[in-house]
């Protein structure tokens, strides 16, 4: 199964040059439905069964051109209670990356 994300370039090239090796998402509706299976039940009550993904698909921006990058996922998603990236102090879900399969750049003759 594959994980689609859309970064900023900022995240985009410290995955890339493998600096970052974990991804994070605030734990919401939106998440909780994406990386967990079976999310809720009748009572509204989350489950953490999480999916389990072999590759992530980077993209940095929605144009067709933007920079694409495919990673190996290398461990399952967590529900992770410390401080990310996101600069929240909330939970949070960490995405631990795996090897950089792929990694494709805007052309150089983009504008």
């Amino acid at each position: 199964m594959v994980l689609h994300l859309t970064i900023k370039k900022e995240w985009f090239d410290k995955i890339a040059s493998g600096e970052k090796k974990i991804e994070y998402r605030e734990v919401k509706d939106y998440w909780i439905k994406r990386l967990c299976n079976n999310p809720g039940d009748e009572t509204g009550e989350w489950t953490w069964d999480f999916k389990k993904f072999d590759e992530i698909y980077f993209k940095n921006g929605y144009s067709k051109n933007a920079p694409f990058m495919r990673v190996k996922h290398k461990y399952t998603v967590e529900n992770s209670g410390m401080f990310s990236d996101l600069r929240i102090k909330g939970i949070v879900f960490a995405i631990h990356l795996g090897e950089i399969l792929e990694v494709k750049r805007r052309p150089k003759n983009f504008i």
